[in-house]
């Protein structure tokens, strides 16, 4: 209810507020539901099925989400990056103090806070190119079929066959 003693802004934010509360709840309210369907549904399913399923699901949502996750955090190293280019032109406009100690102390300052404003950068950017990468990792190897007990075997089969022709032995 809006208040005679709030300014017009305040009220616009409180409204805002509370539709993205109620939005919110609703939203989270209905995934809850979709997910009790969903749990009711994989109940009557045999064993193997919801197994395969299950595993299914858990694959996509983690490619998606890493994907997701990823361009993301690029997104924020991009926003921290202009954010650090704003903190240095901001200090390099200021002048510099005519004392020794007052010049060495701000120069300190200075450097501390771009160094951090740019080791944000640096993390965010590098946390969000490692995310895509194992996305699309993940996917290439999702969509190249392999079975695992083949591959193991002559793993296993090689290495035999290495050791034996190293010591000079043909398995006799």
């Amino acid at each position: 209810m809006p208040n005679d003693q709030a300014t017009p802004l305040q009220n616009a934010f409180g409204l805002t507020f509370t539709v993205f509360s109620a939005w919110y709840f609703l939203r989270v309210v209905k995934k809850r539901g979709d997910a009790a369907k969903k749990f009711r549904v994989a109940n009557s399913l045999s064993e193997e099925e919801r197994e395969r399923r299950d595993s299914e699901q858990l694959t996509r949502a983690r490619n998606l989400q890493s994907f997701v996750g990823g361009i993301t955090a690029v997104g924020i190293s991009l926003v921290l990056y202009s954010f650090a280019q704003s903190i240095q032109a901001s200090l390099d406009n200021r002048p510099v103090p005519e004392l020794y100690q007052i010049r060495q102390i701000s120069s300190t300052v200075r450097t501390i806070i771009e160094g951090l404003a740019y080791l944000a950068t640096f993390v965010y950017a590098a946390n969000g190119t490692g995310l895509v990468a194992l996305s699309i990792k993940k996917k290439m190897d999702a969509s190249i079929p392999r079975d695992t007990e083949t591959t193991v075997e002559s793993q296993r089969r090689s290495d035999t066959d290495l050791h034996r022709s190293e010591k000079g032995t043909d398995g006799e």
